[in-house]
This record gives structure tokens, sequence and C-alpha cells, in this order.
């Protein structure tokens, strides 16, 4: 499943803050949780109380890089889940961990599509290792990107480093790229 936070399009007046909620959702779309944020605060302290109303045991959840906090790891630890959690700049000891990672020339996902003018190449490289200094995490993740716009032939090179506490062998590079 994954957990995200929207604000509602519309829902802010010259008298109301816009209205946050945050969700979590299986890839299928189907929410099995939400929760209005309160209008001074943000979605992490709203990540636990979200997940107690659902049993989580051998789950695994999808994080954006708001919610790679080491709380949030740990909280997913003790209730028996699995994270994969994207580590952005916004966490830059942990971001400069996991890019100097030896991520060797082996790809363990490679897809190519062409769709809506746009000539798209994604792969996936897996590094596992001893110790980081995140809670639990057994791998990290390169995913990158390549974008062609066929129409203004301009070319977009994009690369997204994440974590996971899945141990090596559980999942698949397609499965992890999913």
């Amino acid at each position: 499943m994954a957990v995200d936070g929207k604000t509602l399009r519309g829902s802010r007046t010259k008298d109301r803050s816009a209205t946050t909620l945050i969700a979590a959702m299986t890839h299928g779309g189907q929410v099995l949780a939400q929760r209005q944020i309160d209008g001074k605060s943000n979605e992490i302290p709203a990540f636990a109380p979200l997940l107690d109303s659902i049993d989580l045991t051998g789950s695994e959840i999808a994080v954006d890089a708001l919610h790679t906090q080491h709380a949030h790891a740990s909280h997913l630890h003790q209730r028996a889940a699995h994270y994969l959690a994207v580590a952005k700049k916004n966490h830059p000891g942990l971001h400069d961990k996991v890019r100097c990672l030896p991520w060797g020339h082996r790809l363990d996902h490679y897809e190519r599509s062409r769709a809506h003018h746009r000539d798209e190449i994604r792969w996936l490289k897996i590094a596992a290792f001893a110790h980081l200094d995140y809670p639990h995490a057994c791998q990290a993740l390169q995913f990158v990107r390549r974008r062609r716009d066929l129409a203004a032939s301009k070319l977009t090179l994009e690369r997204i480093y994440l974590v996971t506490s899945l141990p090596s062998g559980v999942a698949t590079g397609t499965e992890l790229a999913a």
C-alpha cells in the first residue's frame, strides 16, 4: 500500500485554510484509511494514527520523502510491516549514503514504453548492505527514468533513491519497480 497526503483543490476559502487529507491506499486505488490533517499541522504526526486502524502484518508500505522518518520506519517495523521510502536531499545524510553505494552495472529491472508523445525508459538497480543509519533498512534502490519528448526533442533524466526494510530476495526488481 502507499501512504500520501493531498490538499483538496477548492477547499480553501477566505475564512478557512485548505483541507488536507492523509490516506493509506492499495496500489489498485482502494482507500484503506483516511484522516484529515489539523490545519496548523502537517502529515507527519498523522502517519502512525492513520495506520493504527489497519492490520499491517506482512504489508509493504510505500512512502514519499516527507514520511522518510526514523520514527515512521520504526513504527512500521513494530507493526510487522516493511517500508519502501524515498531518500531525497531533504534527508542529506541518508541521500548521500545511498547515492554513494556501489551500484555496479547489473540492472534488476528494465522497462521501455511509448505514450503521450514520449519515449520513456525506466531501470532499477538494487544494492544490499550490512548497515545504513536508517532503522531496519536492508536494501537501497536506484530508480532512473529517462524521458524523451518526441514533439520537442527534449530529454530529461530523473534519478530517485529509495531504502527498504525488505530483505534481499523477498521481492524481484520488477515487483519493487511496480
